[in-house]
């Protein structure tokens, strides 16, 4: 299975807890946040974000905790949430 640009952008949305709408309702998305999807495909993509490999029969386990240097590109757009 291949993590897709809309599986990190619904990650992104839920550990913002942004919906990354603008006043009539539609999608923007700040240039950081642009960047962390394109930086953190690639990491999972790369041998940095394989967490276990098998040979036989191929099996690849990905790390789907991000680098903080790749975090601190979406911090910023982290809304506060009130229980």
């Amino acid at each position: 299975m291949e993590i897709t640009e809309d599986d990190i952008l619904d990650w992104i949305k839920e550990w913002c807890n942004n919906s990354f709408l603008d006043s009539s309702g539609k999608e923007d998305l700040p240039g950081g946040v642009k960047i962390f999807i394109i930086k953190a495909k690639e990491y999972l993509q790369n041998k940095a974000g394989i967490k276990d490999r098998s040979m036989g029969s191929v099996s690849y386990s990905y790390e789907m905790d991000f680098p903080p240097g790749l975090i601190r590109l979406i911090r910023p757009y982290k809304k506060v949430r009130f229980r």
